[in-house]
């Protein structure tokens, strides 16, 4: 028997998360591995924040700044060999809805079990039940959370990175989910802290792994719980796009401030390239994987 528990502001997130929220943190909080702190120009490359805690018996890592910079928040939250990557972006600019467009995406690829899809071209196929439910349950308790008024669109982005198979990774997205949001300048009313516990010969356990239990009713009655229809939409107005007298006005600024001052547009100079940082073997439980940044852009691969 299992059951997920959802509290709001938990003791045990609520400080890691206010630490966590501001970019200068203080001593309890530590940096990544001085590779990652690589210096140019007075910058630092790929500074990344880590806090470790436990949740029953089990040790609970929370990392941010390292990927996915370009975010509005974005978490890695790892858990033994299991990592998944949270990511929340919210648009600018003032909104022309009435109600609130959040999209919620729960995502398990192959690769994070060291597995090649079996299909014919050996790629990903459509979102299973599985992944949509899961996103459902993190839509849900975060749903209620944001203000009144607010009518931004909101996507939260929840990927399984590696997986030991020991783990349920569901919950532990929904945990990154509300650090994420938490970290970002998103206006939310959290944080929510969720667990999972599972009733063994009389003895109740957090977060039980995969051979700890068997799915049961408790797990087939909350599926079908999170499978309610989500509310209707309205009819949303389309928005007008830039126009062409514009645009060709704003290359001609671009172009002419290249030209007179030698600065580009991301406000580098015409002979300064952007600082590479490279990083293989960093996802547990998998082939292979590696990281390459240049500047802010990003390419993870993984095999």
């Amino acid at each position: 028997m299992a059951s997920v528990a959802i509290t709001r502001k938990p003791h045990l997130l609520t400080p890691l998360l206010h630490q966590l929220r501001c970019r200068s943190l203080s001593t309890a909080t530590s940096a990544a591995d001085t590779e990652s702190r690589i210096s140019r120009s007075g910058a630092k490359i790929l500074e990344s924040f880590r806090e470790e805690f436990e949740i029953g018996s089990r040790v609970v890592s929370l990392e941010t700044g390292k990927i996915a910079r370009f975010a509005n928040g974005a978490v890695v939250l790892g858990l033994g060999d299991t990592n998944v990557l949270s990511t929340v972006c919210s648009a600018k600019g003032d909104s022309l809805r009435d109600f609130l467009p959040l999209t919620v995406d729960y995502q398990e690829k192959q690769f994070a079990q060291g597995v090649i899809p079996s299909t014919y071209m050996r790629r990903e196929g459509a979102p299973k039940e599985r992944e949509l439910l899961c996103g459902r349950l993190i839509d849900r308790p975060i749903r209620p959370l944001f203000p009144a008024g607010f009518y931004h669109e909101v996507q939260v982005m929840a990927s399984v990175l590696s997986s030991d198979g020991n783990q349920d990774p569901d919950i532990m997205a929904a945990n990154a989910t509300s650090a994420a949001l938490m970290l970002s300048d998103i206006p939310w009313g959290g944080p929510i802290g969720m667990i999972r516990i599972g009733r063994i010969d009389g003895h109740l356990i957090v977060n039980p792994t995969v051979d700890e239990f068997e799915r049961g009713e408790a797990l087939e009655k909350i599926g079908q719980e999170v499978k309610v229809v989500l509310e209707e939409e309205g009819d949303e107005e389309s928005l007008k796009v830039l126009s062409k007298t514009v645009d060709t006005v704003r290359k001609q600024i671009i172009r002419r401030r290249i030209i007179t001052e030698g600065f580009r547009l991301d406000g580098r100079r015409l002979d300064e390239v952007r600082p590479v940082y490279c990083e293989a073997g960093n996802l547990p439980g998998l082939h292979g994987s590696a990281l390459f940044s240049r500047g802010d852009t990003q390419v993870r691969a993984i095999n």
